[in-house]
């Protein structure tokens, strides 16, 4: 099926587009604070009152919030967090790539080949959601992997091969194969590449040690590799999976938004991740006013043959084969 290209200017105007895409460096700066706010509280609250409630809350909250910083490498990736390039180039990197394991030069070659490529069989994201929908029972073990650690390890493998440069760097995690380089060179290759994630590592570990509690740094490995898979894999569906035509060139049948509730925000949709149909018709608007650019397009009708819905237990049913109406003006 195929569908009319959709044009932004049909429905912004030049100065509404110009103030949606303006960055702004107080709005960027609260949004980092914000992240490193709550994963700085998450690990405070375990060393007040260690027990294991206090802990699975850090464990969702920290994962929550690797998942945000893994956002804002994105947006870093676009150049739409902070107003230059080079600070985002820099905060990108250190404070938000490397805490969530992300190379930024890698992830931006690969993420702008989805946007070009978005709505065909060759987007790179192709193979994350042209399965769905799946059945609930495999979708359950999927969820059940990713909270045990199973996900994550292998995701980790994957990582460690493409910063050694044994494989492309692509998020699917099935990324081509290259032509070995000998093993000296793999080596140098990933100390180089994985110098801020390494570095990263080493600092958490030295600032908990030093508050003598070296101990809590097990708590972000455990988030990530267990609550963070779940989080990740929701959001990544929400975007894209069991949309209406995913091979459509209108982002609004193959991209989704879905309206997220604050517990919603503080588990799978931080940092406005939620917007993604609105982030694929216009990638330049920073994060912080893809709410207020919704709005906009829901004023002139430009979301009436969209798909947007409202929570993700929706987004769930959607990826079972599970329709319902979608919910608008929520």
């Amino acid at each position: 099926m195929t569908h009319k290209a959709f044009k932004i200017r049909d429905y912004l105007s030049s100065d509404e587009i110009k103030q949606l895409t303006k960055r702004s460096n107080t709005k960027a700066l609260a949004l980092l604070l914000a992240n490193w706010g709550i994963i700085v509280s998450a690990f405070v609250l375990v060393a007040l009152w260690p027990n294991p409630f206090t802990v699975v809350i850090a464990l969702i909250l920290i994962a929550n919030r690797q998942l945000g910083l893994g956002i804002l490498t994105h947006e870093c990736a676009h150049n739409a967090l902070f107003e230059s390039k080079t600070v985002n180039r820099w905060v990108g990197r250190w404070l938000c790539g490397a805490p969530s394991l992300v190379d930024l030069d890698g992830y931006r070659s690969y993420h702008l080949e989805h946007h070009k490529l978005a709505g065909t069989d060759q987007d790179p994201d192709y193979i994350n959601y042209q399965a769905y929908p799946v059945s609930a029972a495999s979708l359950k073990r999927k969820l059940f992997r990713d909270l045990v650690g199973i996900t994550g390890i292998k995701n980790l493998m994957g990582l460690v091969l493409m910063q050694m440069g044994v494989y492309d760097y692509d998020l699917s995690y099935k990324p081509k194969q290259r032509h070995s380089l000998g093993w000296q060179q793999h080596l140098k290759q990933f100390l180089h590449n994985a110098l801020a994630p390494i570095s990263f590592q080493l600092v958490l570990f030295a600032v908990l040690y030093s508050t003598g509690h070296p101990w809590l740094f097990a708590l972000w490995w455990l988030s990530l590799l267990t609550f963070y898979s779940v989080f990740a894999r929701l959001r990544n569906a929400a975007e894209h999976a069991a949309v209406p035509d995913l091979l459509s060139a209108d982002p609004r049948q193959n991209t989704r938004t879905t309206l997220a509730r604050w517990w919603e925000r503080l588990t799978v949709a931080p940092n406005f991740v939620n917007y993604h149909l609105e982030h694929h018709m216009l990638a330049s608007v920073p994060a912080y006013n893809l709410a207020r650019m919704h709005q906009l397009l829901e004023q002139r009708d430009a979301l009436a043959t969209a798909e947007v819905v409202y929570g993700y237990p929706e987004v769930i049913r959607r990826m079972i084969g599970l329709q319902s109406i979608p919910a608008k003006n929520t």
